[in-house]
C-alpha cells in the first residue's frame, strides 16, 4: 500500500531526526531483541511486521514551515514521506523471523527463523537464486537466533542452541563453535579470523581456524549482556546493567566503562564510523549517542536520547557516503532515522 503520511524531524547535537508512520505494526520478539530491521540504502530496508518480512522503499522530503516550529528537544519536526511495503519474505513451518540482515556486498538479504533456518533471498527476487539453509540442530529449543553477515562468512547462532555456526557465501557449512551457556550476541571482528560472542556476563573472543576461545572477559556487574558491535579496534557491550564498556582489540583489556547511561537494558550497540568515539546504545524506548572517550558526562546522555512512544523492535545502522544512518522501527509503527 502507498501512503502519505505526518513525519517528523528534529536536530539534536550533530543529529537530524526524522519519523514516519510506514503502516504495519509490529511485535517486539519475546526476548526484546531488536534484531527485525535490515537498511539497504538511504531509500530502502526490510522489516519483520507480524511474522513477515516486508520491503519497505520510501521518499522523504522536510517541512519547510518546521523550523518554525516551537519544538522541545529530542522531540521531532513534523516533515511528508511517500512509503510502500511489499511482502518480502514469509518463514516456514510456522516459525517466526527473529532476526534480518542485508548484505550490500552481495545484494540479498538473509533471515533467520525461531528454529535457525535462514533464508536467503537476493534482491532481484528471482526465486531460483533463493537459498534455505537449514540449522545442523533441529532438536533444540525454539527461540531467538542471531545472524551476522560479513564480507566472506555467515554467522548464525541461538540462545538455547548454545551454537555458532559459521558458513561461506556459497551457502556451505565451515565450522561450529559450542559455547559454554546461552548465546545473546555475536559479531565478526573485521579483516579477521576472530569473532565475539556474549555469554551471559561474560565477552567471548574466538579464533574460526581453532575450537577453542581465545580469551574470555568477565564484566564487573554480573547481569546479562545484549548489545555487542565490533570495529578494526575495539569492542563495544552493553546490557541488563545499563553499561556501555569499550574494549582493546590488541589485547582486549578494558579501555572505558560508562555506568547507568539508560533507563532501562541495553539491547543495541553501534559503532559510528563518522565520528571518532562514538557509540549508538538503545534501550526498550529509547536511542542516543555516547561519547566513550568522556566520561564527565555519564549522568547526562538520556537528556540527550531520541525517545519512542513504543517499544523498539528494529533498529540498523548503515554508513554511506560518509554519513552515518540508524533506522528504528517501533511496536507502533512508526520508523525512525538519525543522521549523525
Amino acid at each position: 500500500n502507498s501512503m502519505e503520511t505526518a513525519s517528523k524531524t528534529s536536530c539534536l547535537g550533530n543529529q537530524l531526526v526524522y519519523s514516519s508512520s510506514v503502516g504495519v505494526k509490529s511485535t517486539p520478539p519475546a526476548n526484546g531483541f531488536p534484531s527485525c530491521l535490515a537498511t539497504a540504502d538511504d531509500h530502502s530496508l526490510y522489516l519483520v511486521a507480524d511474522d513477515v518480512a516486508y520491503q519497505v522503499t520510501y521518499d522523504t522530503y522536510t517541512n519547510r514551515d518546521g523550523n518554525d516550529l516551537d519544538i522541545a528537544e529530542g522531540t521531532p519536526i513534523p516533515f511528508q514521506a511517500n512509503a510502500s511495503m511489499v511482502e518480502y519474505q514469509t518463514p516456514q513451518n510456522k516459525n517466526t523471523f527473529t532476526t534480518i540482515k542485508y548484505s550490500s556486498a552481495h545484494n540479498k538479504l538473509y533471515s533467520i527463523d525461531t528454529s535457525g533456518n535462514i533464508i536467503i533471498t537476493p534482491t532481484n527476487s528471482d526465486p531460483d537464486q533463493v537459498h534455505n539453509l537449514t540449522s545442523p540442530s533441529n532438536t533444540v529449543e525454539k527461540g531467538w537466533y542471531g545472524l551476522d553477515v560479513s564480507t566472506d562468512k555467515i554467522l548464525s547462532g541461538g540462545y538455547f542452541s548454545r551454537k555458532i555456526n559459521i558458513f561461506d557465501h556459497e551457502n556451505q557449512l565451515i565450522s561450529s563453535f559450542r559455547s559454554m551457556t546461552n548465546i545473546t550476541a555475536f559479531k565478526s571482528i573485521p579483516n579477521s579470523h576472530n569473532f565475539v560472542s556474549c555469554e551471559y556476563d561474560t565477552v567471548v573472543v574466538w579464533d574460526d581456524r581453532q575450537s577453542t576461545p581465545v580469551q574470555r572477559i568477565t564484566m564487573p556487574i554480573k547481569l546479562p549482556l545484549y548489545g555487542l558491535d565490533t570495529s578494526s579496534n575495539i569492542i563495544a557491550i552493553g546490557g541488563e546493567n545499563r553499561s556501555l564498556t569499550i574494549l582493546d582489540n590488541r589485547n582486549w583489556s578494558f579501555l572505558h566503562s560508562l555506568r547507568n547511561i539508560t533507563k532501562y537494558s541495553i539491547n543495541y550497540v553501534s559503532i559510528a564510523e563518522s565520528a571518532r568515539n562514538i557509540c549508538y546504545v538503545a534501550d526498550t524506548m529509547s536511542v542516543l549517542p555516547i561519547d566513550f572517550n568522556d566520561e564527565t558526562k555519564e549522568k547526562t546522555y538520556f537528556k540527550n536520547s531520541i525517545r519512542t512512544e513504543s517499544r523498539i523492535v528494529g533498529i540498523d545502522h548503515m554508513n554511506e557516503n560518509g554519513r552515518d544512518t540508524y533506522s528504528l522501527y517501533t511496536e507502533n509503527a512508526v520508523l525512525f532515522q538519525i543522521f549523525h
